[in-house]
């Protein structure tokens, strides 16, 4: 994880920026861990996702061990949806960055529940219909046709 995202930091070590601060706050540099915690805008996501992140370690945390932290704590139900949080937290940093509306805390909390849930929906839909074309084509197995049945391999 470690240089993962362009953060200003890592921009700004490659000689590509001038300033390391944060591009949303401005108050401090944009490592990995302020971009998705620390940061007011971040924090504020956080307030409506209905987490509760220990931002101190989140700050100390080294190459995602505030991550696998994470992953202890939760079921994968819950983590899948903090790392959707974190996606929609940059998504929307960049957005704000390139010049659209900025999304606020609770939009943008919201906007990663609904994402998530859409596309577990649609995950469950391709699964099913897969499912369906399978049995179509087999046809459903009828114990009077096994004299004439054929294997198919």
């Amino acid at each position: 994880m470690q240089n993962a995202l362009p953060t200003t930091v890592a921009l700004h070590r490659q000689k590509g920026l001038d300033s390391a601060a944060c591009s949303m706050c401005t108050s401090a540099w944009e490592s990995f861990a302020h971009a998705l915690f620390n940061c007011p805008h971040s924090k504020s996501v956080w307030k409506y996702s209905g987490f509760i992140m220990d931002y101190k370690k989140a700050q100390l945390m080294y190459n995602g061990d505030y991550l696998f932290h994470l992953s202890t704590l939760h079921s994968q139900i819950e983590f899948e949806l903090i790392i959707c949080i974190k996606w929609a937290i940059w998504w929307s940093r960049n957005k704000s960055l390139h010049g659209s509306k900025t999304l606020y805390g609770k939009q943008t909390a919201t906007f990663a529940k609904d994402y998530l849930e859409k596309l577990k929906l649609s995950s469950s839909r391709k699964q099913s219909n897969a499912s369906q074309r399978d049995y179509d084509t087999a046809g459903p197995s009828s114990s009077s046709n096994n004299d004439t049945a054929e294997v198919h391999w």
